[in-house]
């Protein structure tokens, strides 16, 4: 060990100076972990369209989730027009794919995806002679 100004190189010299080495560490953890869905995620829906409607509120249990850090991730959901606390929509008649999306502050992320279908009336015109 050489330390410039003690006037030598073996350890005996730093403790005849009364020099104190202090050695620091800087230690930064690094957050992998995806949150956790802490409800189950949905299965898909088909729904029919009440009688003379193009359209149907359907519903789903709420979705949650924890991160290992101990705060709640952000969610999203898409479509947009859907809130993270929804836990029902009225669609149109097609199908829709719902995408809730938690993020935690380390950018970790993990998605549910689930279908909403909604069929119209099936009309059946019988012509009688």
């Amino acid at each position: 060990l050489y330390l410039e100004g003690l006037g030598g190189t073996s350890s005996s010299s730093i403790l005849q100076h009364n020099l104190m080495l202090f050695v620091f560490f800087v230690v930064s953890f690094i957050d992998r972990t995806k949150p956790e869905f802490t409800s189950d995620c949905p299965s898909d829906q088909s729904v029919i369209a009440d009688k003379g409607k193009t359209d149907k509120i359907v519903h789903w249990p709420a979705i949650t989730a924890k991160d290992n850090d101990g705060q709640m991730p952000d969610m999203e959901v898409t479509p947009v027009e859907i809130s993270p606390t929804d836990t029902s929509h009225r669609f149109s008649k097609g199908t829709h794919v719902l995408t809730f999306t938690a993020r935690d502050k380390s950018g970790n992320s993990k998605t549910c995806t689930f279908r909403v279908e909604v069929k119209g009336e099936d009309v059946f015109f019988v012509r009688v002679y």
